[in-house]
């Protein structure tokens, strides 16, 4: 509201207060009416030029009363106006009051796509944590209890037991390492007892 009212001020007055609100309207796409401060309709975007005379004063509409006393104001109500449920916002300026509203089904629109969006963000963060969960699983987990099950035959005495070399590059690293050292130590217990005969 602060923009459009700066918006009017930097067009100056020469045109008619209904235009600058129709054109604002426009602009905007939503609801644009300036109000004096006793309350008349100045101009409405929603409202023929010709039938503003008609239309009710808005003295008595909290937006405005909130405008006057603070210098901005809010509200979510049912138009009088034009029979919808609207959510108001309105800045007090140098000579007027500007409203600017939305329908309130425009504004639910807007959270229901917000909400689908955020929900498919969710699905997605999910689907991606199961896919990091499930690759670290297969090149983390299961390569090093491959190489804990082998290094416990090693460990029993079995040392023709060789590990898979699978996994990232330190994994198949110390899986090559245990199957060097069980080489090493098969072949000096061969030694041995070759040593003994």
């Amino acid at each position: 509201s602060a923009l459009a009212v700066a918006y009017i001020q930097s067009r100056g007055n020469e045109r008619p207060n209904d235009q600058v609100a129709d054109e604002l309207g426009k602009m905007l796409d939503r609801r644009v009416t300036l109000i004096a401060f006793d309350g008349r309709v100045l101009g409405d975007s929603d409202v023929d030029g010709a039938a503003l005379p008609l239309v009710e004063n808005h003295v008595a509409r909290p937006e405005f009363q909130e405008a006057m006393h603070n210098g901005t104001g809010a509200a979510v109500r049912w138009s009088a106006t034009v029979k919808v449920d609207f959510i108001y916002v309105a800045r007090r300026a140098d000579a007027y009051v500007l409203r600017l509203a939305a329908p309130l089904s425009s504004v639910e629109a807007l959270v229901s796509d917000l909400m689908s969006h955020l929900l498919l963000a969710v699905l997605a963060a999910a689907g991606l944590t199961l896919l990091f969960g499930y690759l670290v699983h297969g090149l983390i987990s299961v390569p090093l209890r491959n190489i804990a099950a082998g290094a416990r035959k090693l460990a029993a005495g079995n040392l023709q037991q060789r590990l898979p070399i699978s996994g990232d590059e330190e994994i198949a690293a110390l899986g090559n390492a245990l199957n060097t050292m069980a080489g090493n130590l098969s072949a000096r217990m061969e030694e041995l007892t070759e040593g003994k005969q």
